[in-house]
């Protein structure tokens, strides 16, 4: 099953490990543990609202797109 998660890269660091910038990724995980990003890797608070904000823009005009498909799709079935 495919779920909407965000990926913290450095989850696996511990103190004394070689210090890194704290990143995330927005991405679905898949089943098996792979992931397919949404976002690029984001390293603050604007980054993250300004990929989030397209994500969402995106995902509505995808529920726009279905519907319009669904009700080409019924009205042609229904036609014959």
């Amino acid at each position: 099953m495919q779920k909407l998660e965000v990926f913290n890269f450095n989850k696996d660091w511990k103190q004394g490990d070689y210090p890194t910038q704290p990143m995330v990724e927005v991405a679905v995980m898949l089943s098996g543990g792979d992931r397919v990003s949404l976002s690029p890797q984001l390293a603050n608070d604007t980054e993250v609202d300004v990929h989030i904000d397209r994500i969402i823009q995106e995902l509505e005009q995808l529920r726009i797109q279905a519907k319009q498909i669904l009700a080409k799709e019924l009205k042609r079935t229904l036609q014959k």
